[in-house]
């Protein structure tokens, strides 16, 4: 980098020489020579810079002959002199500097850096060995994630296509001034090669962005009473294709530039925040349905209904993003059997807590004036006009706490281990695809045969994130202390009922598979990308 900057400067000082002699004078002392080198360096980078955001705010990769002309405009270049000056009597032609090429460094020999002492290594011990010695080959190059590969590949490819796109309307575009008079073709071939208005330029650009042939004179003449800057912004704001951006495409080139920024945790944890997001939504509306309209609007068979199509369109929502589990009990017993890693565990149960709470928040907003109308606006935890049941689960009067937690421990094992059964490839589980309504129907009857005694939560979050928001909403603090502190129960019992449930599977089912020599298939490895989770989970 540093042979470069100095044969760039020097180049500079040879031009600044043939300046010179172009004036008469016969000499310059050094001092001289390079404060006039600083100084032409110092106008080309701030051209540069110029030139560079013109061309970002134009949502282009490389300036073009409008850009510098601008910037030259806006640094107080006289444009208008430029031809004549071009065609000076007394031009001396510089000749073109050698390029010298520089062999590449074989990849096979890049050397690694030492690396410091580990603490454990005592002083008195000699020093590591230097990594030079050694030939780093791409066999031992660390492997990189599928992910990373493809969006860097993606970024690459379009990054080319708009440096060529680029490129190509530079050429194609009409240029309307005599900057370039006299400049030699084969030399500037971006800047002389003026061409009309070309029939396949609207595959290029939108059919409204380019200017017509017979619009142009007409465009010439309402210019004509303008200032040179003037013309030339009009001109690079109308006539150039890719410089026309309507506030639409503006706003959509502006979208695209932040697809795929994410990292996969986050992506999977947005995935997560979603699919909760409609399971609850779907789930907590059927219960508001039933309980505010008092029977005539719903039934029982409807809150299982909706409880179950919500887990199906949750698994569809981010079931190739994340797994789409939208439980914590579901996140810990496959992590527990070495189904996900485990620093995914508290991202996904945030994740999934946030979006049962974003969901009751958007339930509550829509049944608001049915709930008023419902209660009178006082708000009631339990009893006639109860309605803090809507968003989380309480126990019947009868049921005793330790009932109640052989329910929800029974009911998510069932749950965790008919998940396992269903995307079991070794068992007969389902097409990908279907596998989603399967497990809604698995929630379907669990509803419709262990509901009765506490609502069937077998869902920490679902139950959680609820009953939080409607501490807040006015029921108060007494829903985590009502019904002898239930609030406990459909945390802890859910979260053992998952592992249980996935124990139990593998112990019976999973452990007991006749597996062919050369099968690939390793049940305990953790899942090391989300790639990979798309055929381990939903």
């Amino acid at each position: 980098m540093a042979d470069v900057s100095a044969t760039n400067r020097r180049l500079l000082e040879i031009s600044i020489c043939a300046i010179l002699k172009e004036h008469g004078f016969a000499s310059a002392s050094k001092l001289a020579l390079e404060t006039l080198t600083e100084m032409l360096q110092s106008y080309l980078c701030e051209l540069g810079h110029s030139c560079k955001l013109s061309c970002e705010i134009s949502a282009r990769v490389k300036p073009t002959l409008s850009d510098v002309k601008v910037a030259l405009i806006d640094m107080g270049a006289d444009l208008d002199s430029l031809p004549s000056y071009g065609k000076r009597s007394n031009r001396i032609h510089l000749n073109n500097p050698l390029k010298s090429r520089v062999a590449p460094t074989p990849k096979s020999l890049a050397a690694g850096t030492r690396q410091p002492r580990p603490a454990h290594i005592p002083a008195h011990l000699p020093p590591l060995p230097d990594p030079h010695s050694y030939i780093k080959t791409p066999a031992f190059r660390q492997s990189s994630k599928e992910y990373q590969a493809v969006r860097e590949k993606y970024a690459s490819q379009r990054k080319d296509i708009e440096e060529g796109l680029s490129k190509f309307l530079a050429k194609t575009a009409e240029l309307s001034s005599g900057i370039c008079e006299g400049l030699d073709a084969p030399s500037f071939p971006l800047l002389v090669n003026e061409s009309p208005v070309l029939p396949y330029l609207p595959a290029v650009g939108d059919l409204d962005e380019v200017e017509l042939p017979e619009q142009d004179s007409a465009l010439r003449e309402s210019q004509s009473s303008g200032t040179f800057a003037e013309n030339t912004f009009n001109q690079r704001r109308i006539n150039h294709p890719t410089l026309v951006k309507n506030q639409v495409k503006y706003f959509t080139y502006t979208f695209h530039r932040f697809q795929g920024r994410l990292s996969p945790l986050a992506r999977e944890a947005l995935a997560e925040v979603m699919a909760t997001f409609i399971l609850v939504s779907f789930g907590v509306g059927s219960v508001a349905q039933k309980v505010l309209s008092r029977g005539a609007f719903g039934t029982f068979f409807s809150i299982n209904f909706g409880w179950g199509i919500g887990v199906t369109l949750g698994c569809y929502w981010a079931g190739g993003i994340s797994g789409a589990h939208m439980n914590p009990a579901v996140t810990l017993a496959f992590a527990f059997v070495r189904r996900l890693e485990w620093i995914k565990v508290p991202v996904y149960c945030i994740a999934q807590l946030f979006g049962a709470f974003l969901a009751s928040a958007v339930v509550y907003g829509i049944y608001y004036d049915a709930l008023n109308a419902f209660d009178g606006g006082v708000r009631q935890i339990l009893g006639v006009n109860g309605t803090a049941g809507i968003w989380a689960t309480y126990p019947q009067d009868f049921l005793s706490t330790g009932n109640g937690f052989a329910d929800q421990l029974f009911g998510t094992a069932l749950l965790v281990s008919c998940i396992l059964a269903i995307l079991d490839r070794n068992n007969n589980s389902p097409d990908q695809g279907v596998a989603p309504v399967m497990i809604g129907l698995v929630v379907f009857v669990i509803g419709a045969t262990f509901g009765f005694n506490c609502g069937y939560a077998i869902n920490p979050a679902r139950d959680l994130g609820p009953r939080i928001f409607t501490a807040m909403a006015g029921w108060g603090g007494d829903v985590f202390t009502v019904a002898n502190h239930w609030a406990w129960v459909p945390i802890i019992a859910c979260l053992l009922g998952g592992v249980l449930g996935a124990v139990v599977y593998i112990v019976t089912i999973e452990l007991h598979h006749t597996l062919s020599e050369n099968s690939d298939d390793r049940y305990y490895e953790p899942i090391q990308n989300s790639d990979t989770a798309r055929e381990d989970q939903l």
